[in-house]
């Protein structure tokens, strides 16, 4: 087993993707280009992020990609990056700094019954279980 160290990841997961033949709507295809999304967003690749430059990339290596699947992969590619970027619930103790507890407690918000609550807890109920 060896320990493998990748230089430039987004290019090198851009390459990947599209030396395995893009255009074929092979299942491999879809899981080589969420690969190389992933590490566009994992490594905030900003030049990547500009889909101008990401069709550029296309085109330079494949000149006459299909048009119709290029615009669907784009838009795919801008829903995927929205995605990535979207607001996510932090770990289990986050600050909200429009939130007031008191001294010793902590506010549960959770789901029963199929709606919301949000309730004052002591901190140490927190920590038995």
């Amino acid at each position: 087993m060896a320990l493998v160290k990748y230089k430039n990841p987004v290019e090198y997961s851009f390459i990947i993707w599209m030396s395995h033949y893009p255009e074929t709507n092979h299942p491999t295809d879809d899981g080589n280009f969420y690969f190389f999304v992933k590490n566009v967003c994992l490594y905030n690749a900003k030049q990547w992020q500009d889909t101008n430059f990401f069709k550029n990339k296309i085109i330079k290596i494949i000149p006459n990609f299909n048009s119709n699947k290029l615009k669907t992969i784009i838009s795919l590619y801008k829903c995927l990056l929205d995605f990535y970027k979207a607001r996510h619930l932090p770990g289990s103790w986050f600050l909200d700094p429009d939130v007031e507890a008191q001294d010793g407690y902590y506010i549960e918000r959770g789901v029963k019954n199929g709606k919301l609550y949000e309730k004052e807890k002591l901190k140490e109920e927190y920590f038995k279980k």
